[in-house]
């Protein structure tokens, strides 16, 4: 880590409360709006979850959305100026990728 990240990480620590308080803001705003729309689903939190604060706010559409009604509701996101990307359609677990697989001929840890 560079000297400049490094003092930006410390800066935004001293304003980690304030930083994360405008994500429930933010998270909050998103959750009372996108409930309003059947067949979205908010990010899931599991039960015995107390706090989840959001670095990403992944909605799911459900598979009776087409591609092309799922880029239009992105597209309607993004002229209401909030940033709307297809994010996990093609996403691969981390732990299946070669970076974290053993080496042939080694052991596993799982």
């Amino acid at each position: 880590m560079s000297d400049i990240s490094a003092a930006l990480g410390l800066a935004q620590l001293n304003r980690l409360d304030e930083i994360l308080e405008r994500r429930k803001y933010i998270e909050q705003i998103y959750f009372e709006h996108i409930k309003s729309f059947e067949g979205i689903k908010d990010p899931y939190v599991a039960p015995e979850v107390t706090v989840a604060h959001w670095f990403l706010y992944l909605v799911h559409l459900g598979t009776r959305f087409s591609k092309s009604s799922c880029d239009a509701i992105i597209e309607d996101l993004r002229r209401e100026r909030i940033d709307a990307y297809v994010y996990c359609s093609h996403y691969t677990p981390s732990a299946t990728t070669s970076t974290f697989m053993p080496p042939i001929g080694a052991a596993r840890f799982w």
